[in-house]
């Protein structure tokens, strides 16, 4: 991850961008508390949400397999993924292909 002020919060682009069907999530969090990473579809309907609770403090990785809720694996196409702490909210795109 590209080199951050201390306490500020980055969202990184994922890597790898394309992918299929795995790829990591980075982002730095630069005080302990609630937060959460959502992933939606480009008509804004939420289609999973690999991380919601308590985070730590620093640099933390999410892997994602691609599926929706139920575990069922999303088409082709283009998803967002928005990273909201206290105080923050960014939101990126990537594309998957299958």
């Amino acid at each position: 991850m590209e080199a951050s002020p201390r306490g500020v919060a980055v969202l990184a682009q994922n890597t790898p961008n394309p992918f299929n069907p795995r790829t990591t999530i980075r982002f730095m969090v630069p005080k302990a508390g609630p937060g959460s990473l959502t992933i939606y579809d480009v008509n804004g309907r939420r289609v999973a949400t690999p991380l919601q609770g308590e985070l730590t403090e620093g640099e933390h990785r999410v892997a994602w397999e691609a599926k929706d809720h139920a575990g069922r694996p999303l088409p082709s196409g283009v998803y967002l993924y928005r990273l909201e702490l206290p105080g923050f909210e960014s939101t990126r795109r990537m594309t998957l292909l299958r």
